[in-house]
């Protein structure tokens, strides 16, 4: 499920996104500028951790 929030700046839009599996939940933040066939970075934080120490 992912949930639209507005534009920031330069065209670059802000969602965050919620996947339920097993009884588990994984969260995230997606930062995507305007474009098409753009590259992609994934950034993960370690055990334990929460994504603003990243």
């Amino acid at each position: 499920m992912i949930f639209k929030k507005p534009v920031l700046s330069d065209g670059i839009t802000e969602s965050t996104f919620e996947c339920k599996r097993d009884g588990l939940t994984i969260r995230g933040t997606i930062y995507r500028p305007k474009g098409d066939h753009l590259p992609i970075a994934i950034v993960c934080h370690g055990f334990m951790a929460w994504q603003d120490s990243v």
